[in-house]
């Protein structure tokens, strides 16, 4: 059997029989699922990523609000500040915050100054600080 080609058209010639080629060949989908594997995999690794770093940084930031919220008591207490603790639940999670205090000496109005750090750990993890600020409290 003899192949014609007609202007339009490119058919294959195979045994004897014509064939008009089309679709994909088995080679060319596997390369393109391959390549969609994998790029799949390289997404949701990225999304992963995304959301852990998401989780950290607003953790942070509720540890930041803590420590401030804890200063603002301590300098609106009126009392000498003593190193101490506290443990509270805010944002759905249990935080563990302490605060050391130290003697600065007498300001010009008598008063004694206190150097003051405050730490924010989570309650499950208390070795790792999430954030730790320093304050000075007295009469300037």
């Amino acid at each position: 059997m003899t192949c014609h080609l007609k202007a339009q058209t490119l058919p294959l010639c195979r045994r004897g029989k014509t064939k008009f080629q089309s679709g994909f060949t088995l080679i060319e989908v596997m390369v393109a699922l391959v390549i969609f594997g994998a790029s799949t995999l390289a997404l949701t690794y990225a999304m992963t990523e995304t959301l852990r770093s998401h989780r950290a940084l607003e953790s942070r930031q509720l540890a930041q609000w803590i420590a401030n919220n804890t200063l603002v008591d301590l300098r609106t207490a009126g009392t000498v500040v003593q190193s101490g603790s506290n443990q509270l639940t805010y944002g759905h999670r249990d935080w563990l915050v302490s605060w050391t205090e130290r003697d600065l000496g007498q300001s010009n109005t008598g008063d004694g100054l206190q150097q003051i750090q405050v730490s924010v750990h989570l309650a499950e993890d208390p070795k790792i600080a999430l954030y730790k600020t320093l304050a000075v409290i007295g009469d300037f």
